[in-house]
């Protein structure tokens, strides 16, 4: 029966993106799964109510639910089956959260191939059927499917804290063998129900990384626990190298704005060099002829003074956001990231004749966050809105608000433009990477994609709505204090 598992699990692909759906049929062998696709939670409930599914494919983010609360609502609604989440991103709260909810595992999209989702859910079928029958019957009696379970258990009794039992994959994380790891103490922190990341080092001294689940259980008439181990060295990897790539894209995007908005910067400091140029001559003339009024030089020297502080928050501005990107993030106040951003962006609005509306409510909360990043969120959006206006566009106009949401704990960003807007059949594809509706040579269609990425790296969420000729509106939203996913 175990080595037919993966010959007959049929699957349920819950993901409102047709293009993750259809890579996901495209890299399972049809000959070894069966694969239904659903876009909301309520057609994946219509469809589960005709044909129960062996395991379910979910991504957090739907039309119709969002977050940690999509999860729970698929779980409330067919307990019984094992969930995987799909995640667009490292959102380690949301994956954390799923998993400590009742999540069996979790895939970065774009990380894995066929290899490793076959791998993952051959592990996640054989796990949820084995918790199972442990909940309804007697350990002893599954001996052989724990043997064979490619996830290493081990039993520990509560009371010495000593290793009472270890399955052969947990020997060979380990690289000993069972006889040499039952009695002793185990040595990692007891934290239950919750997925832990541990380091194993085995007798040879290599290091795996193993994600550890941890439940209670009864093993002989006696409180113990049972320990759950999995191999994820190699996601680990995989997962640092996208950063890696994202870090990496995020510098060319900064080099390719810092480029664009050069122009604007250049004529930004041109009016106070002026200004100084005109100051130092006429001090020049004024010696020369001894003719210097010192009254008049009182009164100049502050508005000279304002003018080179001027030139110096540019080029500062200028110089913090061409640093190369850490992932680091502090308290900042998003005010002072849109004024920072229309340092670098005012004389390009000025250039094209775009008025500008920003309103922003008094006490609105820090977000911890990545001052760099969010500026560049900005930049983007404003060069998009900008790129949206034709040349003989009338009144061409940007509205940005930022406000609070009721209960504070989160901080809304609503960016709008009176552009030409996006077509109804382009606006589901313009957060994927490299689409593009600008003409060529115009945009690298990363924009937006790297938009997206920043936003839920930050926990947060993006949405866009626009009208072809009326114009579009994004729509942010950050949690408060690096708190809670916003759901």
């Amino acid at each position: 029966m175990i080595k037919n598992i993966a010959r007959q699990i049929k699957i349920l692909v819950i993901d409102d993106n047709r293009a993750d759906s259809d890579y996901l049929t495209e890299i399972l062998p049809s000959s070894g799964y069966r694969i239904n696709t659903s876009d909301s939670i309520s057609s994946a409930m219509d469809q589960l109510s005709k044909e129960r599914a062996d395991i379910i494919l979910l991504d957090l983010f739907l039309n119709d639910s969002k977050g940690l609360a999509t999860f729970n609502i698929i779980r409330n609604r067919a307990p019984d089956i094992p969930i995987i989440i799909l995640s667009g991103n490292d959102n380690d709260s949301l994956i954390d959260g799923s998993l400590k909810n009742g999540a069996q595992d979790y895939l970065i999209k774009g990380c894995f191939d066929s290899a490793l989702l076959q791998h993952v859910i051959r592990c996640s079928v054989k796990r949820h059927t084995l918790l199972k029958k442990m909940e309804s019957d007697s350990l002893e009696r599954y001996h052989l499917i724990v043997d064979k379970s490619t996830d290493g258990i081990i039993i520990v009794l509560k009371k010495s804290g000593k290793i009472c039992f270890v399955n052969p994959a947990a020997e060979s994380l380990f690289g000993r063998k069972k006889e040499e790891i039952i009695d002793e103490t185990f040595g990692f922190p007891i934290v239950i129900n919750e997925a832990t990341d541990i380091q194993i080092i085995n007798k040879n001294g290599e290091i795996t990384t193993s994600d550890m689940h941890i439940v209670e259980i009864t093993w002989d008439s006696e409180p113990a626990y049972l320990v759950l181990l999995r191999d994820i060295t190699q996601r680990r990897k995989l997962e640092e190298e996208r950063k890696k790539i994202h870090i990496k894209m995020l510098t060319a995007s900064k080099l390719t704005t810092l480029g664009e908005v050069a122009a604007s910067v250049a004529h930004e400091i041109n009016q106070p060099l002026t200004f100084l140029n005109s100051f130092a001559q006429g001090l020049k003339y004024d010696l020369k002829d001894n003719s210097l009024d010192l009254e008049e030089l009182k009164e100049s020297v502050p508005q000279a003074l304002k003018q080179v502080k001027r030139i110096i928050d540019i080029s500062q501005n200028m110089r913090d956001f061409s640093r190369r990107d850490e992932i680091m993030k502090e308290p900042v106040n998003i005010e002072s990231v849109l004024e920072n951003t229309l340092m670098l962006m005012q004389e390009r609005l000025r250039l094209r004749n775009i008025s500008l509306e920003q309103s922003v409510s008094p006490n609105t909360p820090l977000l911890t966050a990545n001052a760099g990043q969010l500026e560049q969120v900005f930049i983007n959006l404003f060069q998009n809105a900008i790129d949206s206006f034709s040349a003989n566009k009338e009144k061409p106009a940007i509205d940005v608000k930022i406000f609070p949401s009721k209960n504070k704990k989160s901080i809304h960003v609503e960016f709008s433009d009176n552009g030409m807007g996006i077509d109804a059949e382009n606006i589901d594809k313009i957060f994927e990477p490299f689409f593009t509706t600008k003409a060529v040579g115009k945009g690298t269609g990363l924009g937006l994609s790297i938009i997206q990425g920043i936003i839920e790296d930050h926990k947060g969420t993006i949405t866009c709505e626009s009208k072809v000729e009326r114009g579009t509106t994004f729509r942010i939203a950050l949690p408060v204090n690096n708190g809670r996913p916003v759901e």
